[in-house]
């Protein structure tokens, strides 16, 4: 695969804990700071619709059929370079990307590897699942033995930027000019220092047996992410998922409308979303979708995350999950769309449709929103959709906290977290730009519902949004709804309304407000017969199914 003509796509695959995210995190950062257009995506991320199909547990289909409908969108952009993060163990299952992929994306799938005692301990070191450490060890030692891979790159006793260095040399040649090794250097975005302190932590790469048991513990987790376990980043690798439940789909391959759900024209250049295709069958025509937004440190991804699970996890509603943040990776960003939000909401246009045919019956989505102008832009990414708008608040002192804690490596878990290893003056000022951002969001009135989520566990904040949004139905357009006589376009702070108290300390309420009692009766129907957000899922009307606690 030397061709360099076209977009070029550099995938990094190996066992879990290697290193693929940091690794291509810090590839694109090099190759950015050359001047080089590079597009960074987690394929983990890509495939977040469960329940999984029993004949495709790890959700490659979808994964596959999203990264066919991005490449084009990225093209667009004006990406001149690809770089592909996930694990994969058989030729079958890189075919099942490949095939689906326009000539002129020539891959070069790179190994990483790691001695098998070093990959142990960054498996062990990142705290999180460390009972899995022999099933990975085993794993890694067959990979080795297969030969798997175009190329193969050592990362024992290496940095990360020695690491990523190392791949560009080794791939040099198949990437074309984006693969010209960048100089070594001591700038601020090569924050970790080695391949093991990076993945402290991290569960970018987790490899479970199943989904639940990811995701075991989940209720007591904080959104800060002081507390023990974690629901707060989408749990990677994951093989096994629970036996679909209601709504689930077929796999593309006996599925006559999941294999002819649209992709993007691989030689279009607008970058226009692609249609969506028809529905299959129990899927609404109008799909309810959920956006958690609000300030830097609020808790979008952790709570949103939480709510994915709560949905297919403890409802057996398949659903689908998206973290704007991790489909909007382009450096460098171009000057007229500094935080990548066009690039993001393209991409989710482009991935919406995927999860429709893929038999999703809900979307959760989390990401910041300045002002309603990016609302709307997502809100017209999305066709067929009822969006209901959730914005988070929190104290000032709470979100310079949860600043301070991600920073240090001690908050939630998010795969690719920009605060993690910054300096300690540098984390005030972002602190104190998230508590303005607050304070604008405040003004603006921005959403159709609030949840404070001070001293709440993600399980309850989550609990709180989904009363709330299933008592609100879904929005009719693009101002913020008015709650509980709350000014025009304003939602009145949650908990107005003497709703009962949360889990949190004394003092914060959980966001319930007055409607938390009516969670479990599937949600009200929203007006004009549109979709209504799940809250929960009674045993009568879902038979095998759990009823969503509190």
């Amino acid at each position: 695969m030397a061709a360099v003509n076209g977009l070029p796509l550099l995938w990094l695959c190996g066992p879990s804990g290697v290193g693929k995210s940091t690794v291509g995190r810090e590839i694109q950062q090099l190759l950015g700071r050359d001047g080089c257009p590079v597009g960074f995506v987690d394929a983990d991320q890509l495939g977040l619709c469960y329940p999984a199909p029993d004949d495709d547990p790890e959700t490659y289909r979808v994964k596959a059929r999203n990264l066919a409908a991005t490449v084009p969108v990225f093209r667009a952009a004006g990406v001149r370079c690809l770089v592909l993060a996930g694990g994969v163990h058989t030729l079958a299952a890189v075919r099942t990307y490949t095939d689906l992929l326009p000539d002129d994306v020539p891959v070069t799938l790179c190994r990483l590897r790691a001695d098998l005692g070093e990959l142990r301990e960054r498996f062990v070191r990142r705290g999180w699942l460390t009972e899995l450490a022999d099933l990975i060890v085993r794993e890694a030692d067959e990979l080795d033995r297969t030969g798997f891979a175009d190329v193969c790159v050592d990362s024992s006793g290496l940095s990360v930027p020695e690491t990523a260095r190392l791949v560009l040399e080794r791939t040099r040649g198949r990437l074309g000019g984006a693969a010209a090794a960048p100089a070594s250097r001591s700038g601020p975005a090569s924050v970790a220092t080695s391949v093991s302190d990076s993945l402290s932590g991290s569960v970018s790469d987790c490899l479970a047996t199943s989904v639940s048991d990811c995701l075991s513990g989940s209720a007591s987790t904080s959104v800060s992410g002081s507390a023990s376990g974690s629901a707060s980043a989408p749990a990677s690798g994951s093989v096994s998922a629970p036996a679909p439940g209601f709504g689930s789909a077929p796999g593309f391959a006996s599925d006559p409308v999941l294999a002819s759900a649209t992709v993007p024209d691989p030689a279009g250049t607008a970058g226009a979303a692609p249609l969506p295709g028809p529905a299959t069958a129990g899927v609404p025509p109008t799909v309810p979708v959920l956006w958690l937004c609000g300030p830097t440190a609020v808790g979008k991804s952790t709570a949103g995350w939480e709510v994915f699970v709560q949905i297919w996890r403890d409802d057996g509603i398949k659903a689908a999950y998206v973290d704007l943040q991790q489909i909007g990776f382009r450096l460098p960003a171009p000057a007229d769309d500094p935080g990548n939000d066009r690039l993001a909401a393209r991409n989710l246009a482009a991935m919406w449709p995927v999860f429709r045919a893929a038999g999703a019956r809900c979307l959760v989505v989390s990401g910041g929103a300045a002002d309603r102008s990016v609302v709307r832009a997502y809100e017209e990414a999305l066709p067929g959709a009822a969006l209901t708008v959730c914005r988070l608040r929190a104290r000032p002192e709470t979100l310079t906290e949860r600043v301070l804690l991600r920073g240090r490596g001690a908050g939630p878990n998010i795969p690719g977290d920009a605060l993690k290893g910054r300096p300690a003056g540098e984390l005030r000022r972002i602190a104190r730009e998230a508590v303005r951002a607050a304070e604008e969001l405040e003004r603006a009135g921005l959403g159709d519902l609030c949840v404070d989520t001070d001293g709440l566990s993600a399980a309850d904040v989550a609990r709180s949004v989904r009363a709330r949004a299933a008592a609100a139905g879904p929005r009719a357009g693009g101002a913020g709804r008015t709650e509980d006589g709350g000014g025009e376009g304003r939602a009145d702070r949650a908990g107005n309304g003497g709703g009962s108290r949360g889990a949190g300390r004394a003092g914060d309420t959980a966001g319930g407000g007055g409607s938390g009692t009516r969670a479990h009766d599937g949600g009200r129907a929203a007006s004009g017969g549109r979709a209504a957000w799940p809250a929960g899922v009674s045993r009568e009307a879902r038979p095998g199914t759990r009823t969503a606690s509190g």
